[in-house]
């Protein structure tokens, strides 16, 4: 019973905007106010919930659920397992919830962090009550300032009031620049310090942790949940001690080369980067060598293909959908001699034949058959070079027909996100043409896919992510479109 408290709210949170309210407070899920003056400083991670079902928030949540056939019989179904526990919605759970459920992971005496829950009940008496039922252990909570707290143990309450006379999370520089990145009313906010977390993962890996690449140079990382009226989208920041990775931005132009109609496009620049830094680590420089001999090319011929930006997209094919990679290149001649020498070990590899050259749109590529039965086409033109599974991976970038950046659904989804021209990288899925796909290639492997479940996939129309690194910060948008 001792995960009723934080964990049976935070999930009537989730469905509270199904099953109506009628709070009349602000309930914005909020970051520098809150619970955090009772947070202890050293706190691992911070969430703050927004529980007030009248807020603009859960309306919105509301009436996206609503485009979701198997809302209803969902709640529904959700009702009935709280009645399985003795708990009833109406008289037990809605007078039991305040505007905002805060959430922390915060360290005990032996450094292991413990998860404690702050709110602040309508009804006093019915959250007690609630958190009473069921049967094993109980939680332990008692009231401190205006909020009550919810833990496993009584040392963590303490520590929460020990937090409230003296430097709470509220208190911290970082927490609070980390807040007013985020907008005002969200579903959700969340926090998470960096130095903390790198510790909790060391303590948890050992040796192996120590191992781990620069996770010791993240300061923080923040985000906020909200909900909008065409879709959901988690926003955030994540900023380091240093320089970021890949900081810079760039507009992409593989989007205005790619065919209209790719149902996935990845977008990322200076991949370069992360090949040339395996020589700078220690547990791979000695087998360097090695692998380089097995490539047949050396790891700065191979970085040099990705310096520029590089586009991974999937196009519908027949028999099987078309996989291209693109990538902008300063020598064509030199990335195709790079290309080559690669595919002629791998057709050595798997026991096949050496490329052969063959002719698409005009171009001369090469063809590397793996296993008699799977082949891939490679060419190098117009200063680019293209890997793919199919021809049409290599005629559809010279033809003359729409691009995917004039693709009308690919504009909506970039329009309802917010997405700037430049970025420091972007994903798209085009949910609404590559779901009925999908379910048609899994009924040709004969599998039936259930009325219920394509019936609620059908209102989600699109995904697109996007990121901005500029100095020690890299902002990150992830939206997913419904209609």
């Amino acid at each position: 019973m001792r995960r009723l408290a934080a964990g049976t709210l935070l999930a009537l949170a989730l469905v509270a905007a199904g099953c109506g309210g009628s709070s009349k407070k602000s309930g914005s899920a909020s970051g520098t106010s809150g619970a955090a003056g009772l947070v202890p400083l050293d706190a691992t991670a911070y969430v703050a919930v927004n529980t007030d079902l009248a807020s603009g928030q859960w309306k919105a949540l509301n009436s996206l659920l609503g485009k979701f056939p198997s809302k209803d019989q969902l709640l529904a179904k959700f009702r009935a397992q709280l009645q399985q526990q003795g708990v009833d919605w109406v008289k037990d759970v809605k007078p039991a919830l305040g505007p905002e459920l805060d959430i922390a992971a915060i360290t005990d005496a032996a450094g292991k962090n413990q998860p404690v829950a702050f709110t602040q009940p309508k009804d006093e008496g019915k959250l007690n009550a609630l958190l009473q039922k069921g049967n094993g252990t109980h939680p332990v909570h008692e009231k401190v300032g205006d909020w009550t707290v919810i833990a496993e143990k009584q040392s963590t309450i303490d520590a929460v009031k020990q937090a409230s006379k003296g430097k709470s999370l509220q208190d911290d520089s970082a927490f609070a620049d980390a807040m007013g990145k985020l907008p005002g009313e969200t579903v959700a906010k969340f926090y998470v310090s960096g130095s903390r977390l790198t510790q909790s993962v060391g303590q948890t890996l050992g040796a192996a942790g120590a191992a781990l690449p620069s996770a010791s140079k993240l300061a923080y990382v923040t985000g906020a949940l909200v909900a909008k009226s065409d879709g959901v989208q988690l926003q955030g920041t994540a900023k380091v001690n240093g320089k970021a990775p890949g900081s810079g931005t760039y507009k992409s132009q593989l989007v205005g080369d790619a065919p209209a109609g790719a149902f996935l496009f990845l977008s990322v620049h200076g991949a370069d980067a992360g090949i040339s830094q395996l020589r700078s680590n220690p547990a791979l420089s000695q087998q360097l060598p090695q692998v380089e001999q097995a490539l047949g090319v050396t790891l700065d011929q191979l970085a040099a293909l990705f310096k520029n930006e590089l586009a991974i997209y999937v196009r519908q094919g027949t028999p099987i959908p078309e996989i291209t990679i693109v990538s902008k290149v300063d020598s064509t001649q030199q990335a195709m001699a790079t290309v080559d020498k690669l595919a002629t070990r791998a057709g050595a590899f798997a026991g096949g034949s050496a490329p052969k050259s063959v002719s698409v749109s005009g171009v001369t590529a090469k063809e590397l058959t793996i296993a008699g039965r799977f082949s891939l086409f490679y060419a190098a033109f117009d200063g680019k070079l293209v890997i793919t599974s199919a021809q049409t991976g290599i005629s559809g970038l010279r033809d003359s027909g729409p691009r995917l950046k004039d693709d009308p659904v690919f504009k909506d989804a970039i329009s309802a996100a917010g997405m700037p021209d430049a970025t420091s990288g972007f994903f798209y899925v085009n949910l609404k043409d590559s779901i009925p796909l999908l379910e048609s290639l899994a009924q040709l492997g004969g599998q039936t896919v259930p009325s219920t479940v394509g019936g609620n996939l059908t209102p989600l129309h699109a995904f697109l992510a996007y990121g901005n690194s500029k100095g020690s910060e890299t902002s990150f948008t992830a939206f997913v479109q419904v209609k």
